[in-house]
């Protein structure tokens, strides 16, 4: 059974039970341990293991003192060390302790810890295997205003950005009215932020000076407004897309509203897809336009919501 233990200097390690046969030696102290492998796992985590020392001493080994980036004694020959700074030299050694004493510390071992983008803010979720990457990722999710402070900037971001959808047209003389156009989509693949405080609006869904723009409404008996429409200057109708904001629901067009004849009005644009979450989706899909007496569909930021929102994604492991 592994045992949890966490030493006064902050640093918690996780052991597991030591198997070790009794030899005596001259002093009745251990012999050193053997073996150490250490492991950087994270910015701010390592692994440890060892092998139990071929002498015991005078009597059974009990613990072991482990010692690099603070000191905590611990039951067993496996660890978990945390509370370590990212990008940091570690020299790990350790010694074996019975009812005599303390024994000679083993051979050092050393490791650099991680040097992964770190950042708090959002609705925070841990997605392994990202996008089939192998790589485990954290991402960073916000459909309310908020701040994002990255603690460690060291290399991009990927960042997804997605203004709300436009709101559906209403009838008008009998017509349907045009679905509202899409949320725009920032598509710009990665960002660079260095450490600091970042706002983060989502009526336009904005980042770091940059912005995915609201869908326009549709109208009733004409054509629904152009998405984007908000101050975009590449805001693009029926799909035409560019490299940095998507039209087919990156700003798609409204559906043109129905005629007094009940005939249905156009869609909006389709959408655009992205895995920036770690799961493929499709945002900003324009609305589908109303036929005869009937009210355009609300267009979409985030899939299934009118409402758009900041994704932020960076491997941890």
């Amino acid at each position: 059974m592994s045992i949890s233990r966490s030493s006064k200097s902050g640093i918690s390690l996780t052991t597991s039970p030591s198997r070790s046969r009794s030899l005596s030696s001259s002093s009745g102290l251990p012999g050193p341990a053997t073996a150490l492998s250490v492991t950087a796992t994270g910015n701010r985590t390592a692994s440890l293991s060892w092998t139990a020392p071929l002498i015991t001493g005078d009597t059974a080994i009990t613990t072991y003192t482990v010692s690099g980036g603070g000191t905590a004694v611990v039951s067993g020959t496996t660890a978990t060390v945390t509370g370590l700074s990212s990008n940091t030299s570690y020299d790990f050694v350790i010694a074996a302790i019975n009812s005599v004493g303390s024994g000679v510390s083993s051979r050092g071992s050393s490791i650099l810890t991680l040097n992964f983008n770190e950042a708090t803010g959002g609705t925070v979720t841990t997605v392994s295997n990202y996008n089939g990457t192998g790589h485990t990722f954290q991402v960073h999710t916000f459909t309310s205003g908020g701040t994002l402070v990255v603690l460690n900037g060291n290399s991009p971001f990927s960042v997804l950005l997605v203004g709300n959808g436009g709101g559906g047209g209403g009838v008008s003389n009998q017509a349907g009215g045009g679905g509202g156009g899409g949320g725009g989509v920032y598509t710009n693949a990665t960002m660079t932020m260095s450490p600091g405080s970042y706002p983060v609006g989502v009526s336009h869904a904005t980042l770091n000076g940059q912005t995915g723009f609201n869908g326009g409404g549709g109208q009733g008996w004409g054509n629904g407004q152009v998405g984007g429409t908000s101050g975009s200057p590449t805001a693009h109708s029926g799909g035409t897309p560019n490299p940095i904001y998507e039209g087919s629901g990156g700003g798609g067009a409204g559906g043109v509203g129905g005629n007094a004849n009940g005939n249905g009005g156009g869609g909006g644009g389709g959408g655009v897809s992205r895995n920036t979450s770690g799961t493929a989706s499709t945002y900003g899909s324009g609305g589908p336009g109303g036929g005869g007496w009937q009210n355009g569909t609300a267009g979409q930021g985030f899939p299934g919501s009118q409402t758009g929102g900041v994704i932020v994604a960076y491997r941890i492991i």
